[in-house]
């Protein structure tokens, strides 16, 4: 009974699964997320994912070849789930069943997806910034360059106004300019 009720009382969804992946024994997580009738005897497959047979991505065939705690990600529907897999041995260390633990962590993941995106996004807003400053600074280094020319070219004028105006003043004859209107 204590067991039971220490098995109960974790939030996960958890369940022991004979070698075949029948499922043996199951928490209220477990019974609460899959409401069937009874869960005892079904494939976990079955349970889970409403399959005939195993996802080729299920962590419990990795497990059997590795014969360590295995784990993937699930998305059903909007929600996510961890689902672990822990191997179980008999005391000649033979695999006989595995630990089934689903973890509902939608709002750790959904989180995960706003950070992505929001990174996603600040990064192509540095770039179109960078864009945008690349061609500002395209622009300004036209502009300096017309304004150099401008100068350039004010100064020549005022130069030739000088010659003129000397010109004009230091003329030992008379120049006349006629409009004929």
């Amino acid at each position: 009974a204590q067991w039971q009720n220490t098995f109960n009382a974790v939030s996960d969804a958890i369940c022991v699964l004979d070698k075949d992946q029948h499922i043996i024994q199951c928490n209220d997580a477990m019974a609460k997320m899959f409401p069937l009738s009874t869960l005892a005897g079904k494939y976990c497959w079955e349970v889970v994912h409403g399959t005939t047979k195993p996802l080729n991505e299920c962590p419990i065939g990795r497990m059997r070849k590795t014969l360590q705690r295995e784990a993937m990600e699930l998305h059903l529907d909007d929600k996510w789930f961890e689902v672990i897999v822990d191997p179980i041995f008999d005391t000649n260390k033979k695999l006989i069943g595995a630990v089934h633990i689903i973890r509902d962590f939608t709002e750790r993941k959904l989180s995960e997806i706003e950070i992505i995106k929001a990174k996603e996004h600040a990064e192509h807003s540095e770039r179109l910034l960078l864009n945008k400053n690349e061609e500002y600074e395209a622009i300004n280094e036209k502009l300096t360059q017309t304004n150099e020319e401008l100068y350039k070219a004010k100064k020549i004028v005022e130069e030739n106004e000088e010659r003129l105006r000397l010109i004009f003043e230091n003329a030992p004859i008379g120049i006349f300019h006629f409009n004929n209107n």
